[in-house]
């Protein structure tokens, strides 16, 4: 299990890291995730701005800079306001829908 899990695992982190620092380019403290765990992220993210900023956030992570990914990626948003147990789904957003992959022009 090890030798199949650590390298989906480790990719995964790249994903997620990579996008967490395309956000933090953005110099908005909004979008800069206040925790991770695992492939998780946080955000503190205000009532009247969460629908602009999760657009934000979804599609950073979706856009995968990795040329060797060729699958399409998945980002579940779940929305809390006091502790992880209490989250409530938002929904699940998939890069082939958003950013029509495989399609994207740097893999035609």
């Amino acid at each position: 299990n090890q030798l199949i899990n650590s390298p989906v695992q480790g990719t995964a982190s790249d994903i997620v890291v990579d996008g967490m620092n395309r956000l933090s380019e953005t110099e908005e403290w909004h979008l800069q995730a206040n925790l991770n765990i695992h492939d998780s992220l946080v955000f503190e993210i205000d009532d009247d701005k969460l629908e602009d900023h999760v657009e934000v956030i979804v599609k950073e992570m979706l856009d995968c800079r990795y040329d060797w990914i060729n699958v399409p990626l998945t980002v579940e948003v779940s929305i809390g306001y006091e502790n992880w147990q209490d989250m409530t789904p938002a929904g699940t957003f998939s890069s082939d829908e958003w950013l029509d992959w495989p399609k994207r022009p740097d893999y035609a």
